[in-house]
């Protein structure tokens, strides 16, 4: 993707209830959509939006809310 594992672990952190995942066992496992929303949130960022803005487009453009319990 062009950024660091840190900055990725952030924006997994900041915009969890955009990214997809499932649980295996004891660990999280991110799919395919994960990099669509990273991506997405990685061109927002580029122009330099800010984190709130950012959720807000994310909701705009209909990107899932995901429950962190079930999903």
């Amino acid at each position: 993707m062009g950024v660091s594992k840190t900055t990725i672990s952030h924006w997994i952190k900041y915009f969890h209830e955009f990214i997809p995942k499932s649980k295996q066992g004891d660990i999280w496992v991110y799919g395919h959509e994960t990099i669509k929303v990273l991506n997405r949130i990685k061109s927002l960022r580029e122009e330099l939006l800010s984190w709130s803005s950012i959720k807000k487009i994310l909701i705009e453009e209909g990107y899932r809310i995901h429950n962190d319990d079930h999903d």
